[in-house]
């Protein structure tokens, strides 16, 4: 009875999530009714090269797969497809041999920069550090299980500088009855590691814009932005604003850049290549934007991908 329960409740979550995710972005349907409203420039403007800076061209190797052959293509085929929604411009990897020599030395400090042909700005590596199978027989219920677990490492590195930008550490288990695939049920529980990942990877390379405008009619207010569909973006996603501040730090005199999150707002249907309108109905945060802030797309896990995590 229970197991019958917890299908329903999958099933039941399952068309929720397809729900929420057929529900269409907001449409403008007046935009010229609305008015511009005066917009106080941020405390640091952004830089002429990051106005004009292009999607980042990331380059994903196959992972080492020492634990399990094979299975180092198919995680990094999974974490390519991840970010085939992104902002990102993925590279063909077997282009640069030497890049993947040099990123390994760099992992060890006897490298300390890239000096090959140029051909990305990222570079992701990752190793499968544990893929265990094991078998076992419940007595009093007759049944066999098979438990699979999978354990990855992912490294994002900047290029040419070679410096590390994120490490995603992640496990998986899938446990299924019977006698099936055991490769299959690798598989599985590799997909639930890549799932735990997803959202650190995409935030990584998530589409991102600086605000143009501000415009109000009726209460409502919207912001232009220079995000568009050329750099990713599409109507419905969820983005956040961004300050960045200066920071002086009291010891050593270092001024640094500290970014900080004002307020959350989501793409309208009024999108084009190179700009596209953003609602927001957070007041509070809303008063805190400024011209030239950032804006970036935030990718967040949905019910049906914690439902894939169980």
């Amino acid at each position: 009875m229970k197991h019958k329960i917890s299908i329903a409740v999958i099933i039941l979550a399952s068309m929720f999530c397809k729900g929420v995710d057929s529900f269409a972005a907001y449409n403008i349907d007046n935009l010229d009714s609305f008015e511009k409203v005066p917009l106080e420039s941020a405390q640091v403007m952004p830089t002429k090269a990051e106005l004009m800076r292009a999607r980042p061209r990331v380059i994903v190797f196959s992972f080492d797969d020492y634990e399990w052959r094979g299975g180092g293509t198919l995680a990094s085929d999974k974490v390519k497809n991840e970010l085939s929604d992104t902002g990102a411009i993925l590279v063909d990897r077997s282009l640069p041999l030497r890049l993947r020599q040099d990123i390994a030395l760099s992992e060890t400090k006897r490298s300390s920069g890239y000096k090959g042909q140029y051909v990305a700005d990222y570079a992701i590596t990752g190793k499968i550090t544990q893929a265990n199978l094991t078998k076992s027989y419940n007595k009093d219920n007759g049944k066999h299980y098979n438990t699979a677990q999978i354990a990855l490492t992912i490294r994002i590195t900047e290029l040419p500088s070679m410096q590390t930008v994120k490490i995603i550490n992640e496990d998986g288990q899938q446990i299924t009855e019977g006698r099936p695939d055991p490769e299959k049920i690798l598989i599985d529980a590799l997909d639930k590691v890549i799932v735990k990942a997803h959202t650190h990877l995409k935030n990584q390379f998530a589409p991102s814009g600086y605000v143009l405008e501000h415009r109000t009619y009726d209460d409502n207010h919207i912001f232009k932005v220079s995000l568009g569909k050329a750099a990713g973006a599409t109507p419905g996603q969820k983005v956040i604003f961004i300050k960045s501040v200066p920071d002086k730090n009291p010891l050593t005199g270092v001024v640094s850049i500290e970014q900080v999150k004002v307020a959350e707002g989501e793409i309208t249907e009024q999108i084009t290549d190179s700009y596209s309108f953003i609602i927001i109905k957070d007041k509070e945060g809303m008063d805190k934007i400024r011209l030239g802030d950032q804006i970036k797309v935030l990718y967040k896990n949905s019910i049906w991908d914690h439902l894939k995590m169980i």
